[in-house]
């Protein structure tokens, strides 16, 4: 039995898409009969699996929802795009070109997800983020606000990288796990090639990062001995960067 059927009701803006409307419950998601979001065609949601789209959300070109995915809010995804899985895209996100999204992974907020790169595993990818290139962001990894990642960057594990990150090699990210008190701290390129390190609500250089551990944590000088290591590991991978790069 199919799933969703196409609507006579044509999108204001590009009279190529139609609405979909539910032929069978989807428990959590949405009871036949409902209206969904918009398509190009039945190329673009799977019949089969739990996937959907809904609210304002477009599916065009030869992009591809499948699985249990869910597209929804104002979200696009087009090209040549897959979201797949149980995967979500939502808010006002974009997929796009050859892109995946897959797994568990969230693609959320003002993010864009484009060219070659994948987002899967628990992966995150939200605020105003641009991962492109052939990048990849998996694991329980955190790509949010300004950040770009693009090229060979590998965002992995419960890395975290935020504000003005730049990332387009994996070196240029360096997770620590446990680290102390805290799940993670993660060291990432920004722009200009300066450098972040994101331990717990903080954002630190390398030098900073000492200091703070023994001002928070004066009775335990392990954690202090234990941020002088990694900040000495922080700066020998700073150091690596200009010299991958002049050799590129």
């Amino acid at each position: 039995m199919s799933k969703y059927e196409l609507t006579d009701i044509v999108h204001p803006g590009d009279q190529r898409l139609r609405r979909i409307r539910a032929l069978r419950d989807i428990p959590g998601v949405v009871e036949a009969g409902e209206l969904g979001g918009w398509v190009l065609g039945e190329h673009s949601l799977a019949q089969d699996g739990d996937c959907w789209i809904g609210d304002e959300a477009i599916v065009t070109d030869r992009a591809w929802v499948c699985g249990d995915a869910r597209v929804c809010d104002r979200a696009w995804v087009c090209g040549d795009a897959r979201v797949c899985d149980r995967a979500w895209v939502c808010g006002d996100a974009r997929v796009c070109d050859r892109a995946w999204v897959c797994g568990d992974a969230w693609v959320v907020g003002d993010a864009r997800v484009v060219g070659h790169a994948w987002v899967g595993g628990h992966a995150w990818v939200g605020g105003r983020a641009w991962v492109g290139g052939r990048a990849r962001v998996v694991g329980h990894a955190r790509v949010v606000g300004d950040a770009r990642v693009v090229g060979h960057a590998r965002v992995v594990g419960h890395a975290w990288v935020g504000g003005h990150a730049d990332i387009s090699r994996p070196e240029h990210v360096l997770c620590l796990v446990p680290a102390g008190p805290y799940a993670s701290a993660t060291l990432h390129r920004t722009v200009g090639g300066g450098h972040e390190i994101v331990i717990g609500c903080q954002r630190l250089t390398a030098d900073q990062l000492v200091a703070v551990a023994e001002k928070e944590h004066p009775d335990d000088p392990a954690i202090a001995a234990m941020a002088g290591a990694f900040a000495g590991l922080c700066e020998t991978v700073i150091a690596s960067w200009s010299t991958v790069e002049v050799a590129a």
